[in-house]
């Protein structure tokens, strides 16, 4: 049985940017931001490639939302950020209508 994906994504802006979590449906590509996190100010379109204690709070703020609404955490992603889940629950994912 296949299953919903989520996973962290950096979303950045030349004002400001934010890491979101991004779900999307079995057999499919297309994503849906389930939920994100504080906006960062960025002028120069700062990337996120270091965990900065506030980046790195940001973060773990949204695992530990996307685990109380009953996301599985699964292997991470190639960044430090990208961490990945999985919906093994009847129905769809909230914040996915």
């Amino acid at each position: 049985m296949d299953k919903w994906r989520c996973e962290i994504t950096w979303r950045s802006g030349y004002l400001r940017s934010e890491f979101r979590a991004q779900a999307s449906p079995p057999d499919s590509r297309r994503k849906t931001v389930v939920l994100t996190s504080c906006e960062f100010k960025n002028l120069m379109k700062d990337p996120a490639d270091i965990p900065r204690p506030e980046l790195a709070k940001a973060v773990r703020k949204l695992v530990v939302a996307l685990e109380e609404q009953g996301w599985r955490p699964v292997a991470p992603g190639g960044r430090w950020y990208s961490r990945r889940f999985v919906w093994t629950h009847d129905g769809p994912p909230p914040g996915v209508e």
